[in-house]
């Protein structure tokens, strides 16, 4: 008798339920709650790809809110903001300012993506 592989090949069909879940998007949060921050802000949301966890801005307290979301605080202290979110874009029109934001910012831990408005 001559030895001989048999392979067996079994199809089975599953009835798989597929739910649509809810993308979980990386959360960002915004520095600068006035005009530049806010057309950051209609940029997010537009590309969909983070989700917006509130804006810090000097003024607060006397700022508490831009549309529905939180301003969670101020500058001082960003390192106190990672809970919130893991990514962060500094949205203020002076240059200095900025980048010193952007500068401490990073050293936070917050990655720092490109926002483009197209």
């Amino acid at each position: 008798m001559g030895g001989g592989l048999i392979i067996f090949i079994c199809c089975m069909q599953f009835d798989l339920n597929i739910k649509i879940v809810d993308v979980i998007m990386e959360k960002i949060l915004i520095v600068g709650a006035g005009g530049h921050g806010r057309a950051v802000a209609e940029t997010i949301e537009t590309a969909g790809v983070y989700e917006i966890a509130g804006f810090l801005d000097d003024v607060y307290p006397e700022i508490t809110s831009v549309w529905s979301y939180p301003v969670l605080g101020t500058t001082h202290d960003l390192s106190a903001f990672t809970c919130y979110a893991g990514a962060m874009v500094v949205a203020i029109g002076n240059n200095q300012v900025r980048e010193s934001v952007f500068d401490r910012a990073k050293s936070a831990g917050f990655t720092m993506p490109s926002i483009v408005h197209s």
